[in-house]
């Protein structure tokens, strides 16, 4: 018996050590993989580069910018009133010298050069009418002053037509060619107005990396237009719009 006892507790002795060996070779074959685990993340983290932040606009910088753009946006609206107005202009003045045409032919005490010479009238003060009437921001688009277009040939004030005689067709004629080069003058400033704008949100675009897409054909948009002369519009608002 006491032979019996000794053997069964070889047995389980062997049984340990085996189960302990076990382990061992496991946890050996475990441990290398896991440091190559960390290896591999620390490698990882040294290859990839921090990716550097996007450089915003300082405080001046963004207050000037939002003058720019309010002020681009004020003299787009003043031009486009003028456009606008100048055609209606033009329109009046075509029917002004097709009266003055006709009492050329007439004598001036007829009743039918009255009669004209009263619709001629009539025409003449809804010429001066429109002229008056022409405001952007409660400021006439007319007597307005452009001096920060240089390049610009506006002269827009000689468009009023309180001089205007329509016994005198020579200055009919001269009246009309001024208002067509007025407002050829007002569409090239335009241009001007947007080219400069555009040189300015390129510099934006290149400093400040939350504006990719900034377009100043936007201001001729009906959101712009309902936002022309408002204080409260803010430049993140306005470069919206823009994009």
């Amino acid at each position: 018996m006491k032979v019996a006892n000794t053997s069964a507790s070889t047995t389980l002795k062997d049984d340990a050590l085996k189960s302990k060996s076990t382990r061992k070779v496991i946890e050996q074959k475990e441990r290398p993989k896991a440091t190559q685990i960390t290896q591999n993340t620390q490698e990882e983290s040294v290859k990839s580069p921090k990716m550097p932040k996007p450089k915003s606009l300082g405080k001046e910088e963004t207050k000037d910018l939002g003058a720019v753009v309010q002020n681009a946006n004020t003299m787009i609206g003043a031009l486009d009133v003028m456009i606008q107005s100048i055609h209606s202009l033009q329109t009046q003045n075509k029917i002004y010298k097709k009266l003055a045409l006709k009492l050329q032919n007439l004598q001036d005490n007829t009743q039918e050069a009255k009669d004209l010479a009263n619709k001629a009238g009539a025409i003449k003060d809804k010429m001066q009418e429109t002229f008056d009437s022409a405001l952007f921001n409660d400021e006439n688009v007319f007597t307005k002053s452009y001096a920060e277009i240089p390049e610009s040939h506006l002269n827009a004030k000689k468009l009023s037509p309180n001089k205007l005689d329509v016994k005198q067709l020579e200055n009919l004629s001269l009246y009309a060619k001024d208002l067509s080069e007025q407002r050829s003058y007002a569409k090239q400033a335009k241009k001007l107005i947007q080219s400069e704008l555009d040189k300015k949100l390129d510099s934006v675009q290149k400093t400040d990396s939350r504006y990719e897409k900034l377009d100043s054909s936007k201001l001729d948009s009906s959101e712009f237009k309902a936002a022309q002369g408002s204080s409260g519009v803010t430049l993140d608002r306005v470069l919206h719009l823009l994009r």
